[in-house]
């Protein structure tokens, strides 16, 4: 499959809203601004993912033609995939990007709050 000028026009545009997010998107060279910065200061001053949302962002693999040939979950449910020996791993209250500022008073609204994230798995985490 190759590179939509669509997919590459959802990336830049997508950039540009994370940028404008940052308040950064005025910058002569967004990408350099970007680089400058720490980590703690890209996630100080980066929104919370339902602030990206009102900014119609929404992050997700870009199909290239390239580096992603097709989207990924075509490619995984066809088995065409690479398989090759990865190391993989997570870190301490990663989820938390999807749960920060969410008021969870009790396990009824845990479960709908999982169900919101992962509908087709909600046992199988609350088993986790």
């Amino acid at each position: 499959m190759r590179k939509s000028s669509r997919d590459a026009a959802l990336a830049v545009s997508q950039g540009r809203l994370f940028a404008q997010a940052l308040g950064w998107d005025a910058a002569p060279d967004v990408a350099a601004c970007l680089r400058s910065r720490s980590v703690e200061e890209v996630l100080a001053a980066a929104p919370r993912p339902t602030e990206l949302e009102r900014f119609s962002a929404r992050y997700q693999p870009i199909v290239d033609g390239y580096v992603v040939p097709e989207p990924p979950w075509t490619a995984l449910r066809a088995g065409r995939f690479h398989r090759v020996p990865f190391i993989t791993g997570s870190n301490q209250d990663e989820g938390a990007v999807f749960t920060r500022n969410l008021e969870i008073p009790d396990e009824a609204t845990f479960r709908a709050a999982v169900g919101l994230l992962v509908p087709d798995h909600v046992d199988e985490v609350l088993r986790l």
